[in-house]
């Protein structure tokens, strides 16, 4: 866990006022390992390569943010927004991605597993969407085209 000091810096940029002016949080290849993140804004936030291992994002906010190369393993993602975040190469070991949206999610091209209940639309980007309730496509796939 991080230290008392940094969580608390960590909560306080994650938790700003949106404004318009609002520079990206980059958070790039930080050691983030047990952090508590829930409901935060980490809208396009620079997160490549961080190690966030089974850090609390419940509820937060990532759409755009770069998680390329990000440690998740573990990590507690429920209801998060994840719309358009790039995840290429980003470790989703055991990661809880429970009603988290990843509309639009990239999963680059060396893509971790796709998580149930979507589908690969882009194979050159690993764009993400969610599966047709009705589709009898095998996991991972894009349903057939008629």
């Amino acid at each position: 866990m991080p230290t008392p000091d940094v969580q608390a810096a960590i909560t306080a940029l994650a938790h700003r006022p949106l404004r318009p002016e609002r520079q990206q949080i980059d958070l790039r290849g930080l050691h983030l390992t047990n952090a508590i993140l829930d409901g935060a804004n980490l809208t396009r936030a620079g997160l490549r390569g961080a190690n966030l291992t089974r850090a609390i994002l419940s509820s937060a906010d990532l759409t755009g943010a770069d998680l390329r190369g990000a440690n998740l393993t573990g990590a507690m993602l429920g209801n998060a927004n994840l719309t358009g975040a790039m995840l290429g190469s980003a470790n989703l070991t055991g990661a809880s991605l429970y009603s988290a949206d990843l509309t639009g999610a990239m999963l680059g091209p060396a893509r971790p597993k796709v998580p149930p209940g979507w589908i690969v639309t882009d194979p050159k980007t690993g764009e993400l969407t969610r599966r047709p309730a009705d589709s009898a496509s095998s996991p991972g796939t894009a349903p057939p085209s008629s």
